[in-house]
C-alpha cells in the first residue's frame, strides 16, 4: 500500500489495482481505488490465495498494482529538471539499484541512468528497494555511446555536461 500510494502521489496510477477480498477498509486504499476507476483503470478483487501465488509472496500485502511500462529513453528526460544525474554502469544487484534510486531521491538528482547490461529496474527486488524512489526518480537505459553522446550535446547552445566517475576496478590511491 505504501508503494502505490507513493506511485499516487507521484503521479503514477496502476492500471490494474487488485485487491484481496475480505482485507481491512484503508482510507489510502480507498482514495486509491477510486482513483484508478476514475482513471479508467481496472480494479480486481482476488482471494488471499490467489494474491499470494500472483505476487509469490508467502504473505502478501492486501493490494497489488500493474503499471503501464515506463518510457526509459535519454529523450525522454528533461535534462533541465536537475543539476545532477546518478549513472550507474553494468549494476547487476537489483537492491543496490533501488538503494541509488533513494539516494539520487534524497540528493535531488534528476534520476538514474542505467548504463549497458544492468539488473531489471522494474524487478520486485528493485522497486522494493528503492521504496517508492521509482516513482519519484527519472530513469532511462542506454548504451554508453548513446549516453556520451546525449551528455556531450546540449540543447540551446548550452555547454555537454561533466562526467565525474568513480570505479572499483584498477582503484588506485590519489
Amino acid at each position: 500500500l505504501r508503494l502505490l500510494t507513493d506511485a499516487r502521489t507521484s503521479g503514477h496510477l496502476p492500471e490494474v489495482l487488485v485487491m484481496a477480498t475480505g482485507r481491512d477498509p484503508h482510507p489510502l486504499l480507498s482514495a486509491l481505488e477510486a482513483d484508478v476507476a476514475a482513471a479508467g483503470g481496472e480494479v480486481l478483487e482476488l482471494a488471499p490465495d490467489l494474491l499470494t501465488k500472483i505476487t509469490g509472496k508467502d504473505n502478501p500485502q492486501a493490494v497489488a498494482g500493474v503499471f503501464a511500462e515506463f518510457d526509459t529513453s535519454l529523450a525522454a528526460l528533461d535534462r533541465s529538471s536537475a543539476k545532477i544525474w546518478l549513472v550507474a554502469q553494468a549494476l547487476r544487484d537489483p537492491g543496490n539499484l533501488g538503494t541509488m534510486l533513494r539516494t539520487g531521491d534524497a540528493v535531488g538528482a534528476g534520476g538514474l541512468i542505467l548504463l549497458d547490461d544492468c539488473a531489471d529496474p522494474f524487478s520486485v527486488e528493485a522497486v522494493r528497494a528503492s521504496m517508492g524512489a521509482v516513482f519519484t526518480q527519472s530513469l532511462a537505459q542506454a548504451r554508453w555511446e548513446d549516453f556520451i553522446a546525449w551528455l556531450r550535446e546540449a540543447p540551446g547552445g548550452e555547454a555537454g555536461g561533466q562526467l565525474v566517475a568513480a570505479s572499483l576496478r584498477d582503484a588506485r590511491s590519489g
